[in-house]
């Protein structure tokens, strides 16, 4: 694939079915990395180029303004922080990843205070 992709900084992949190992929508936040998502992180993080994988409801949403740009950020910032969760939708404009428990919500803001308290 480094062959294919030397004078250029972004590969994109389209397809119906979308690729092993990614997460689908709908399903619960993964804890483990494998098949082709394994690869993609791996040559990424290799070469410093992305590679996006645009799967059947990606394509459908191509059709709305802005939408080609909004997914490509989407999918290579998840990419570098490996969520473990599916690509939010393009319609979708803030996207926030909060921890489950409400204790470590509260140790988060109490940190964030005492930040805030001390400048």
């Amino acid at each position: 694939m480094s062959l294919n992709l030397t004078n250029t900084g972004l590969g994109i992949f389209f397809t119906l079915n979308g690729a092993s190992g990614f997460p689908k929508e709908g399903d619960p936040r993964q804890q483990k990395i494998g098949d082709a998502r394994l690869r993609q992180v791996i040559f990424s993080a290799s070469t410093k180029k992305a590679i996006v994988v645009l799967d059947k409801n990606d394509i459908l949403k191509l059709n709305q303004n802005g939408s080609l740009i909004t997914l490509l950020i989407k999918k290579i910032r998840d990419l570098h922080e490996l969520s473990g969760l599916p690509t939010a939708p393009v319609e979708e404009l803030v996207e926030v990843d909060l921890p489950e428990s409400p204790s470590q919500l509260k140790q988060i803001y109490t940190q964030i205070c005492s930040i805030n308290a001390s400048d």
